[in-house]
Order: C-alpha cells, then sequence, then structure tokens
C-alpha cells in the first residue's frame, strides 16, 4: 500500500494586503521623515534668529518666553535652560489635552444633508495630540497620545499629581 503524502500548503498574502502593508510602511516612513526634516529646520531657523519675546511673556523671575514651531517654551532666565511649567501653566496644559483627547459622543448631533449623507461636527473632540520629551542623551522622544492617561505615562508623571480643576 502507498502512503499519503500530505500536501503543505504556503499560506501567503494577498496582493491587496502586501500592497496595503507597503502602503502603510510608507505613509509611516514619509511621516518620520517629515518630522526630522522640520525639527532640523526649525532648529537651524531657531538657531540663527534671537528669542521673540513679547509683553506679558515673562514672569516675575524673569523667564524668557520663545516661540518656537508655533508653542511657547519658557527658558529659566538664571540657567539659560527650559524651565518645568507652573501649576498654572500645567493645568492648562492638561486642560487642553484632556478636551482635544475627549472620546466621549455626548451632546454630539448627527446631521443629515439633502443628498442623504451624514455630518457630525465633533467639537475639538477625538484628536490625538503630539508630545516630545528630552531624553539624557540630548535627543528628543515624540510619541502620539490619544488620553491623558497615555500623555502621563509618556512623561513619567503620576497621575495622582496632575492638577485638574474641581477634583
Amino acid at each position: 500500500m502507498k502512503k499519503h503524502k500530505e500536501k503543505t500548503t504556503r499560506k501567503t498574502r494577498s496582493r491587496a494586503g502586501i500592497f496595503m502593508a507597503l502602503l502603510g510602511s510608507a505613509a509611516a516612513l514619509a511621516v518620520v521623515v517629515g518630522i526630522i526634516a522640520y525639527s532640523n529646520t526649525a532648529s537651524a531657523q531657531q538657531s540663527d534668529t534671537q528669542p521673540q519675546t513679547s509683553a506679558g511673556d515673562t514672569s516675575a523671575d524673569n523667564d524668557t518666553a520663545v516661540q518656537f514651531a508655533n508653542q511657547k517654551i519658557t527658558i529659566d532666565a538664571q540657567t539659560g535652560k527650559l524651565r518645568k511649567p507652573t501649576v498654572e501653566e500645567a493645568r492648562a496644559l492638561v486642560e487642553t489635552i484632556t478636551g482635544l483627547t475627549n472620546r466621549s459622543a455626548k451632546g454630539l448631533r448627527v446631521e443629515r444633508a439633502a443628498n442623504g449623507m451624514r455630518k457630525v461636527d465633533l467639537q475639538g473632540r477625538f484628536q490625538t495630540v503630539i508630545l516630545a520629551k528630552p531624553n539624557p542623551d540630548g535627543t528628543n522622544e515624540v510619541r502620539c497620545v490619544t488620553s491623558l492617561k497615555e500623555a502621563a505615562e509618556f512623561l513619567g508623571i503620576d497621575p495622582s499629581k496632575i492638577p485638574v480643576k474641581n477634583r
């Protein structure tokens, strides 16, 4: 009697799956390259210009507020280095991240157009927030977060220490 050989079949991805994986990889690579290119360009531009300060952007101890990449960065006047945010600044940051990453659909209305299309104004919710933190070696780490908890974990902050109004 002959023994029947079992055929071994190799499972392969479909062409569409491979194409989508390549497309996703290319998109991710393009985003990373864009961030690096922007970071290098912005760093060069920032080093070529004087710090831009405006009235009211200095605190009582003469810290300097510099505009960089549409963000206010505060530099300690004594050390010349970045300083930690004040309680008020941290509270404002927490409120901003909380509002942007809000995943609640409460109060959102679905509007229907004449052609049957439906539209929802998300009122600034359901966003991701890009955060960066300096590493000890002088590089920066960047991450997109979708909640205040993720932001706290990334920044190494104890969530119970987050300054929130009416806690």
